[in-house]
């Protein structure tokens, strides 16, 4: 058996420091653990699937808990960058790949599956949600992140120059550059609201475990969401206020066990 793991371990395995980031690792962390539990098993004996895991800020500390990971994103870097710090680390129960999450199959059903950061960048965030369910086990956890679509962190995008202007497609051309297409990039394309997302989980039998919020007002400054003392402070403060005021949420969902779909 694999000897517990605790937050600390869990966190070390991972590059993320920013505080917000840490608190979203707590999340996971104490969701799976939790799940687990539940099932009366150790976490090490979990299946789990990340889509669009970048290069492991939460993949990594997965992999810590000596759960059989299963890992896929888009952007080959990302995905070189994961495989490295694994072998770094010697986790020999990673597999990540370049893929895309809405065409990845497999016969393999996995207990909990993590999409971070993900849903508010796809035009189709149904058919992405569909794949997702179709992977897991009844019963199964999913836990998502994504930001407030009308929260601090996005209303300040609004207002920034450059994530405005690089839209603009005359000043792409006399730029030299491609069009500017959604979906493609780093903008978001959705922009959820709490009852639009739990409206959008229900329709695919997925059931709200947990809700937190992320961080407050302090998001909208690099600096101050970077440092130790101010964005602890400002996470905690999230957890004070009402869910439309916070910048984004975690959320872990259950898939209801009579959902065979895809089976």
């Amino acid at each position: 058996m694999h000897d517990p793991v605790t937050f600390q371990e869990f966190i070390a395995a991972s590059p993320y420091t920013d505080p917000v980031d840490r608190k979203k690792l707590l999340f996971v962390y104490r969701a799976v653990e939790d799940f687990a539990a539940e099932r009366r098993v150790n976490a090490a004996e979990l299946n789990i699937l990340e889509v669009a895991c970048g290069a492991g800020g939460i993949t990594l500390p997965l992999a810590r808990l000596g759960a059989r990971i299963r890992a896929l994103d888009i952007d080959a870097a990302d995905i070189a960058a994961l495989k490295s710090r694994a072998q770094a680390l010697q986790f020999a129960n990673l597999d990540a790949s370049v893929e895309d999450a809405f065409g990845f199959r497999t016969d393999k059903r996995f207990d909990v599956v993590v999409a971070s950061e993900v849903i508010e960048h796809v035009l189709d965030p149904d058919a992405l949600l569909a794949n997702i369910v179709r992977h897991m086990a009844p019963g199964g956890l999913l836990i998502v992140t994504t930001p407030n679509g009308y929260g601090p962190w996005e209303l300040s995008n609004y207002v920034r120059p450059h994530h405005v202007a690089r839209r603009w497609n005359w000043l792409r051309r006399a730029a030299g550059k491609p069009p500017y297409v959604a979906g493609t990039g780093p903008d978001h394309c959705q922009h959820y609201t709490r009852g639009r997302l739990v409206a959008m989980f229900r329709r695919h039998d997925l059931d709200v475990h947990r809700f937190m919020n992320f961080d407050f007002v302090l998001t909208i400054s690099k600096s101050l969401r970077r440092h130790r003392i101010f964005g602890e402070f400002d996470a905690d403060v999230a957890n004070l206020v009402p869910h439309w005021m916070a910048s984004g949420w975690y959320v872990a969902l259950r898939r209801r066990e009579g959902n065979l779909k895809g089976l």
